[in-house]
């Protein structure tokens, strides 16, 4: 058998996988594209978006390094909120950015401490589980946060689009982890998030707190539109003018 036919078995292995998981019985279509990635130099190892010129869903994967379930999982969970919450739409798509990073990194993070399905009703974690190349769930998700912090450090503000689209995504990917230890961990001690939180006015604040403190994992589209107004007032003062024009022609509005 052939690379690219061990690599695409491998992608739809873990698609099945991913389906029991969420205790679904299809998973959307999807388009494989696969690249050479400096695996010492990207944070993002896979990709998945909505191709709005050839209206299909695009999953990026690395024909060099080696992905992990949970990784896959993240980008599945991707696809499959695009398909929920009106993600073939650019505005929608836009906007579903930080819930979708959010809830992504809830289902890896889920995986990554053992649960078998999205059904939790008695499953429960310790923070000092060994968790991906960490010592313990803890120290996995204060690396996320660190990693955040040090990028929105880096980062001169107006920026292009993409970088602060990746970077909030950092954002709402710890929130994301957190919200998961604060509801099934039964050893979790609150981390200082001053640091985190003193970035945004306390309207924003007040948002991620709910975000961070509350697991939801249902279908609930009036709290996803609500994570699109906190993700717009966030990501708007970082975007630079020529970018937000591109974004309005495409009929999305910042402002």
């Amino acid at each position: 058998m052939n690379n690219e036919t061990t690599l695409e078995k491998r992608i739809y292995d873990f698609e099945q996988e991913y389906c029991k998981f969420m205790e679904i019985d299809s998973f959307p279509e999807y388009r494989i594209e696969k690249i050479h990635r400096d695996s010492q130099k990207t944070i993002v190892k896979a990709q998945a978006y909505y191709d709005f010129d050839g209206m299909e869903q695009v999953l990026i994967i690395p024909d060099n390094i080696e992905l992990s379930r949970s990784t896959m999982f993240h980008e599945f969970t991707h696809i499959l909120d695009d398909e929920y919450y009106e993600g073939k739409n650019r505005r929608s798509n836009f906007l579903l950015h930080g819930y979708s990073e959010y809830h992504a990194a809830q289902i890896q993070l889920l995986d990554l401490v053992g649960a078998n399905s999205i059904n939790l009703d008695s499953f429960h974690f310790s923070m000092n589980n060994k968790c991906a190349d960490f010592n313990t769930v803890t120290d996995y998700i204060k690396d996320r946060k660190s990693l955040f912090i040090e990028y929105i450090n880096k980062m001169s503000v107006p920026t292009n689009m993409e970088t602060a689209r990746t970077i909030i995504g950092m954002l709402f990917n710890y929130l994301g982890f957190v919200s998961i230890c604060k509801s099934y961990s039964i050893d979790y001690i609150d981390i200082n998030e001053d640091e985190l939180f003193s970035r945004f006015n306390d309207d924003i604040t007040l948002d991620l707190k709910k975000l961070m403190n509350s697991a939801w994992l249902d279908y609930n589209m009036t709290k996803v539109l609500d994570t699109f107004e906190t993700y717009r007032k966030i990501i708007s003062p970082l975007i630079r003018d020529k970018d937000k024009e591109l974004l309005a022609r495409r009929g999305i509005f910042l402002f």
